[in-house]
This record gives structure tokens, C-alpha cells and sequence, in this order.
């Protein structure tokens, strides 16, 4: 069994990317907006594609949920 290394301290983090604190902090905020705008670019993807497989038999928000995890219903 292969054991997991413990996450490293903030003071860790600090040191191995050779940035100030309120650095790490500003680049984490970045790295959240980041994620939220490429989830909310996805989720309008998925709607587009939904929305143009309406002529299927599923339910218009059963073709989103099979939309968003398979990503080839309308092939």
C-alpha cells in the first residue's frame, strides 16, 4: 500500500515557489476565478448542445445531465 505524503504547510508553499505569502494568496484567488469561469463556460456549452438535441426523447434536463458527462450525445 503506497502512503500519501501529508499536503505541505502554507510556510512550505511559501518557500518552494519562491513567492511572499500575500503572493500564494493572490495567485490561489486567481486560480479559483479561474476554475468558477471555466465551469460556468462548460455549463453553457452543455446548454447549447441540449438545446439543439431537444428532437430526442430524454427530458430537457436529462439531456444536459448526459450531455455533461458524456459529452457525445448528439454525435
Amino acid at each position: 500500500m503506497q502512503r500519501l505524503e501529508p499536503s505541505p504547510t502554507r510556510a512550505e508553499l511559501v518557500a518552494e515557489v519562491n513567492k511572499t505569502e500575500a503572493q500564494l494568496t493572490q495567485i490561489q484567488k486567481l486560480g479559483q476565478l479561474a476554475k468558477q469561469k471555466m465551469i460556468t463556460a462548460n455549463l453553457r456549452l452543455v446548454v447549447a448542445v441540449a438545446k439543439k438535441c431537444r428532437w430526442s426523447n430524454l427530458e430537457f434536463l436529462d439531456l444536459i445531465e448526459e450531455e455533461s458527462f458524456q459529452g457525445t450525445l448528439c454525435s
